[in-house]
């Protein structure tokens, strides 16, 4: 099998692991996808969401696989170079989700929690505080289906015969809402 068919199955475990979403299954498929290191990050498309190491990983992929929704990345028109040492990946995806009130309440009360046992200044707390309360609003009204594009860059490395991944940055071209002057 050619790396770059390695890759390509690295990224359908991947994919299958999100498709799944099985929180039962996280600490399984982070030592099976994931390069066991404090130097491995995934960057998460939220404020603050910089996961250093399995354990802020795992945290990830829990929030991911029960708040966020259905991610899909387009395997087929990824961009993928690679050596024998490691390769870089980097495509599109698309986040669907359907709106849920409760979970969407409870997942924007859980990180106002987590803001505020920060050791970041008081105007940070607030100010995060208020931008995951304007968060909370608009996906509130933005529709019961909601479709968005995401952007995919990950490192991976050789880990014996299989591709684990060193680091992942997912992006929204353009993060909704905007920052703007809320008051």
């Amino acid at each position: 099998m050619t790396l770059k068919k390695e890759i390509i199955e690295t990224l359908h475990k991947f994919q299958n692991g999100y498709k799944e979403r099985n929180t039962d299954n996280i600490d399984n498929f982070a030592a099976e996808m994931f390069y066991d290191s404090q130097d491995t990050i995934v960057i998460g498309t939220g404020h603050g969401e910089w996961c250093k190491g399995i354990s802020e990983i795992k945290e990830l992929l829990y929030i991911d696989w029960y708040y966020w929704g259905n991610f899909r990345l387009d395997i087929d028109s990824a961009n993928i170079c690679c050596t024998k040492d490691f390769a870089t990946v980097t495509t599109t995806a698309y986040l669907q989700k359907a709106y849920d009130k409760e979970k969407n309440s409870n997942s924007t009360l859980t990180k106002i929690d987590k803001i505020l046992k920060s050791d970041d200044q008081n105007d940070e707390k607030l100010f995060q505080s208020l931008k995951s309360i304007a968060y909370h609003f608009h996906e509130e009204h933005v529709g019961s289906e909601v479709k968005r594009k995401i952007r995919f860059s990950a490192t991976l490395i050789p880990e014996g015969d299989k591709w684990k991944f060193m680091n992942i940055h997912f992006s929204y071209p353009a993060s909704p809402p905007t920052d703007v002057k809320l008051i």
